[in-house]
């Protein structure tokens, strides 16, 4: 059945306005809350970077090595290394080269706007039980937890120890 046309109504009624303008900021407001939450947590990760993180290959049919990386605390906080775990380890030491009654709490801390250096014979992760054999280039993924709850996930690259640099 076909209606006539003049049955039909257009309606003219104004479009509120406020609603959709009200609308528009609510979305935006949450859009930018939900970015700066993001920009929070982005910042929280990036406030500590590790970098030239690697691994000795152990020699022969040994399951114990030495991991060296840096730590750079860019936030505006001490912060401590709390441990560092694994799944591809049994135990991690951490091993001071020198401790002292006087830096015995401050070893392993992460000063503000400062660098953690883990090197040979100095400051390093001693490595227990490796549940698989390293050979030169493998990777080994760790992961360093921090006093503030912070978890930094890394990948050390395996490699020999005789592999050092060597400047004439």
């Amino acid at each position: 059945m076909k209606l006539p046309s003049n049955s039909i109504k257009q309606s003219h009624k104004p479009i509120k306005l406020r609603n959709k303008v009200g609308g528009w900021i609510f979305g935006f407001v949450c859009m930018f809350l939900q970015s700066s939450f993001v920009e929070a947590q982005v910042f929280n990760v990036l406030s500590v970077k590790v970098f030239d993180a690697y691994v000795y290959v152990p020699l022969g049919k040994s399951q114990e090595t030495e991991a060296f990386f840096t730590l750079q605390n860019n936030s505006a906080s001490a912060l401590n290394i709390v441990k560092v775990t694994s799944p591809q380890v049994k135990t991690i030491e951490f091993l001071p080269a020198k401790t002292t009654r006087e830096n015995v709490a401050d070893v392993w801390q992460l000063r503000a706007g400062q660098r953690l250096v883990l090197q040979p014979k100095q400051q390093y992760l001693r490595l227990k039980g490796l549940k698989n054999s390293l050979t030169t280039g493998d990777e080994l993924q760790l992961e360093i937890s921090l006093s503030n709850g912070q978890r930094i996930p890394l990948i050390a690259r395996a490699k020999s120890a005789f592999d050092q640099r060597h400047d004439h």
